[in-house]
């Protein structure tokens, strides 16, 4: 085994590690959800930890390349869910104003389900990939990975103004809460945006493995954060 093969197996195997414990922490907190917040927050962990073991699966060279676009296909529409939930939960974190919200909600809840099926028309996103460990080659359609850029940017953009919406209007310990909830949330769009989406703009090879636990590690601090202070709106 290479270095660069040893070095993605660690990465790979942690992937797994970080999908199993996202997965728990999911189903923790839909079991014994105490408001939207739970609720989102939770949707959003699960489809982390779909995604965290989505990943290792792409780079197995099966019989059938159907079966890696698929993958591949997969971990964009995880990616998108990830986000989408954690919009909603913005929407209620640490308190809401469910009259105007929803309508913003309902609006963006069609566009995720027209760009999430979108997503499995055959070459509109991802045109063919080729497992060759330890590397990933994926060639993608540019128009759609574009379409597919502006929609998880403007994901993010509504979940920063959210945020920075009620940072504004709040103060004391929600004020502090709100400020290291923005800190996560930026590192790990970033993260996400350059390895996980804009990086295939530059090059054909996949560098989810490296992206993936930056996301893992921002939730959770966000999750320690709001248990800490009990925040239930």
């Amino acid at each position: 085994m290479s270095f660069l093969e040893a070095i993605f197996t660690s990465l790979l195997l942690v992937d797994v590690l970080l999908g199993a414990a996202a997965i728990f922490f999911a189903i923790k907190l839909l079991k014994g959800q105490q408001s939207k917040i739970d609720l989102f927050f939770g949707l959003s962990a699960f489809f982390l930890g779909m995604w965290l073991f989505t990943i290792p699966a792409m780079f197995i060279n099966y019989s059938e390349e159907a079966i890696s676009i698929f993958l591949v296909t997969l971990t964009f529409l995880e990616g998108l869910l990830i986000l989408h939930f954690f919009m909603l939960f913005t929407f209620f974190f640490p308190y809401s104003n469910e009259r105007k919200d929803s309508k913003i909600a309902l609006w963006f809840l069609i566009l995720s389900i027209f760009i999430g099926a979108s997503l499995f028309i055959p070459g509109a996103y991802v045109e063919s990939v080729v497992p060759a460990f330890p590397f990933l080659k994926v060639l993608l359609n540019p128009l759609g990975l574009t379409v597919y850029s502006i929609y998880f940017i403007a994901l993010a953009v509504v979940s920063f103004r959210n945020l920075i919406t009620k940072y504004n209007k709040s103060d004391g310990i929600h004020k502090t809460l709100i400020r290291k909830v923005m800190n996560g949330t930026l590192i790990a769009v970033v993260a996400n945006l350059f390895f996980s989406i804009l990086i295939y703009f530059f090059t054909d090879f996949d560098t989810n493995p490296i992206g993936a636990p930056f996301t893992f590690f921002v939730l959770s601090y966000i999750y320690s954060i709001q248990r800490g202070v009990g925040v239930y709106k």
